[in-house]
């Protein structure tokens, strides 16, 4: 390849096989002494060609940094669970995706007036910044949404783009000094990133924290390229939810999909959770569980989502909301039997944190009570034992009873003796009735009398 340096920042390649002619010199910002443009003029780039092949033909040197998309878990309960790494993320970033702004902008009033800062530096030694206006301001926070959703959408900029891109011939547009109301018409930058990073640095200087961004379920298809377009530009974003750890039975892993697709350095932050929490509390077997949400408000989807359940024998966790706790333990009652064992977790972490354990009916019959039930709040972890006879009393009754009939200790070899003994029968019907009772193959049964007989013949030879 031959080098041609353009300006202190651009230089162009060409093949060594391709014969390139002298051009006119095109002024360039680094002023005259700047090597002149080459090109030939048998070889023509369109500009699809040009599209594709930019990366090959244009060294602009470093590369800008992307930036990175931080899972930040919040705690789900007690403003003491909260991490270093946690509250660094929460101030650092320049944007904060929440489940909602309200609840999260309530955190930052709480951390504050706790006084979480201070406790950090008197325990650890540690100075982390300063969040400075904790005041919660719903107006202010919908403006600076509408900020963000309005950026970039100009037609004006969309048709000029347009017309640019298509207007491309060879190399040309090189020798042009842009104006900077055109710098990123071909993505170096653009007036979306210009005008946040603005308005992220007035956010910061004035509250200490990035920019609050709504980012639930019903938002998330328009809001995402637009987040993941920032992180191609350098910021940091927080991915944040009301309580506990994003993207688990919760919005945000459509968001880090897109993420990794586009090669975005994604960190996760190790935080609270009430599933682990509560089935740490359940006593019930933690080596292998499953994780199933919210079950369905629809009972046909309910039953079939609990008999799958059911048939894996694992320890499950679920969530379910107080108001429809009774319908849902009379659902698990019918399916898994009234003696199957069940644990229900609320206001985990929190002053009056509660864990009852029991039967389904026992449990039912609790809850039943007019004042319990009042006390229950917000979301319920239920965990429900394996389906075996260790955690249901059911199917120990019933293993007990089926143990009594004596079938599994019967010993076969003695049982062909005695049917050989007491009935005028050839093997065949023997090995017949030995498969009914014991409930073995045929050929297993034959093999048994063969037995039988070999032994019978040394007894003779004795």
């Amino acid at each position: 390849m031959q080098r041609f340096k353009l300006c202190s920042k651009f230089s162009i390649f060409f093949p060594k096989s391709l014969k390139v002619i002298p051009r006119i010199p095109v002024a360039m910002k680094d002023g005259p002494s700047c090597t002149p443009l080459f090109h030939t003029p048998r070889k023509y780039f369109s500009n699809a060609d040009f599209l594709s092949e930019i990366d090959n033909i244009i060294d602009i040197g470093e590369q800008k940094k992307k930036g990175k998309l931080i899972i930040c878990p919040t705690p789900i309960g007690n403003l003491k669970d909260m991490s270093i790494r946690q509250y660094e993320t929460l101030l650092n970033a320049d944007i904060i995706a929440c489940e909602d702004t309200r609840v999260t902008g309530l955190l930052f009033k709480m951390m504050k007036e706790k006084r979480i800062k201070e406790k950090f530096y008197e325990n650890f030694e540690i100075n982390l910044g300063e969040i400075k206006d904790i005041t919660i301001d719903d107006f202010q926070i919908a403006e600076d949404e509408k900020f963000f959703d309005a950026l970039g959408e100009e037609e004006m900029f969309k048709k000029r783009r347009k017309e640019k891109l298509n207007n491309l011939d060879s190399l040309s547009f090189l020798g042009k000094v842009e104006d900077e109301e055109d710098i990123g018409m071909y993505g170096l930058d653009d007036q979306f990133i210009i005008s946040l990073k603005k308005r992220i640095k007035e956010v910061k200087e004035k509250k200490g924290r990035g920019l609050l961004l709504s980012y639930f379920k019903h938002n998330e298809e328009q809001r995402i390229p637009k987040i993941v377009k920032c992180l191609e530009f350098n910021f940091t974003v927080a991915l944040v939810s009301d309580a506990g750890t994003p993207t688990i039975s919760d919005p945000g892993y459509k968001l880090v999909n897109e993420a990794h697709k586009s090669n975005i350095l994604v960190e996760s932050l190790p935080g609270p959770t009430s599933i682990t929490t509560g089935l740490s509390m359940s006593g019930f077997p933690s080596d292998r569980f499953i994780f199933e949400g919210y079950l369905s408000k629809t009972q046909s989807t309910k039953e079939a989502k609990l008999e799958r359940v059911k048939k894996m024998e694992t320890t499950a966790v679920l969530f379910e909301s107080s108001e429809r706790i009774m319908r849902t333990l009379l659902t698990i009652e019918k399916l898994f039997g009234e003696k199957q064992q069940i644990a229900i977790a609320f206001e985990l972490t929190k002053l009056h944190e509660t864990l009852i354990r029991g039967t389904v009916r026992e449990l039912y019959e609790k809850l039943g009570e007019e004042e319990k039930l009042r006390s229950l709040r917000g979301e319920i972890t239920l965990m429900i034992a394996p389906y075996t006879p260790q955690f249901n009393l059911d199917l120990r009754d019933n293993q007990d009873n089926s143990n009594d009939d004596g079938i599994y200790n019967i010993n076969a070899l003695e049982l062909a003796t005695i049917l050989k003994d007491k009935l005028d029968a050839s093997d065949k019907d023997i090995a017949s009735l030995m498969c009914d009772i014991l409930k073995i193959h045929k050929n297993k049964a034959m093999n048994y009398i063969a037995n039988l007989r070999s032994n019978a013949k040394k007894e003779k030879k004795l």
